[in-house]
């Protein structure tokens, strides 16, 4: 349960003590071409290439990836049993990775910020209780929805139930984001939105006037259900 009245904006220093100090999760299949140009992007766009680490999560049929030079992109693989859902992959790629920082990551993103690693840093360092939420410009979405949502480690293991239920695909991002839009409302002001460091989303269709996403409903629609079902139980760690 988050402890309100421990909620503290004292510089955290601990987060400079790992070299590894942001970890990206991204579940991947089959998509070698993005994860190698996901990996130069980012390791180009780095202040520090040794602050961070991506783990790509592929199932462990996946043969793909097997020639990929991953010590030399900063990629950390690790492997799940196929057709695991959304939740079960970032957890899978949550417990393999070292970072104090967790960043939920897709394939399909272009960085498109200098020294991105540092900006997040500055900012997760503020907080002594490491109780923070990071929100990047996706290029769509933008301030609406927290896409891409950047948090501790810290928080996982405080509401692991609560930040990654049962979702097939989608709205995990939407649990944590109503979180801290909670917190906020308290009075207790923990989400920081970004809109220079950004992170384009490639998944949506583009047209010449206009780009549109569509998730696919039919899961959408379960995942909206434990989105709702989850509700009293955010409430209570926020509480």
């Amino acid at each position: 349960m988050l402890n309100k009245s421990r909620l503290q904006n004292k510089s955290n220093k601990a987060f400079k003590k790992n070299s590894k100090q942001i970890s990206l999760i991204c579940p991947t299949k089959n998509n070698l071409t993005k994860i190698k140009s996901l990996a130069r992007k980012l390791k180009k766009l780095a202040k520090n290439e040794n602050s961070y680490e991506l783990v790509i999560v592929i199932d462990d049929n996946d043969l793909s990836y097997t020639n990929l030079n991953a010590d030399k992109l900063n990629i950390c693989i690790c492997k799940s049993r196929p057709k695991k859902n959304i939740s079960q992959l970032l957890k899978t790629g949550i417990k393999n990775s070292c970072g104090k920082v967790i960043m939920f990551m897709n394939d399909d993103v272009t960085p498109k910020t200098k020294n991105w690693d540092n900006i997040i840093l500055q900012l997760a360092n503020r907080y002594q209780d490491e109780i923070f939420l990071i929100h990047c410009n996706d290029g769509y979405f933008k301030e609406s929805l927290c896409i891409f949502p950047i948090i501790s480690r810290k928080l996982i293991n405080l509401c692991p139930k609560v930040l990654l239920s049962k979702y097939k695909k989608y709205r995990i991002d939407d649990g944590i984001f109503h979180i801290f839009n909670m917190l906020t409302y308290a009075g207790f002001y923990r989400e920081h939105y970004i809109d220079s460091l950004v992170f384009e989303h490639n998944h949506f269709s583009l047209t010449k006037n206009n780009a549109s996403y569509k998730p696919i409903e039919s899961i959408h629609k379960i995942d909206s259900v434990v989105f709702h079902q989850q509700k009293k139980q955010r409430i209570a760690y926020v509480k």
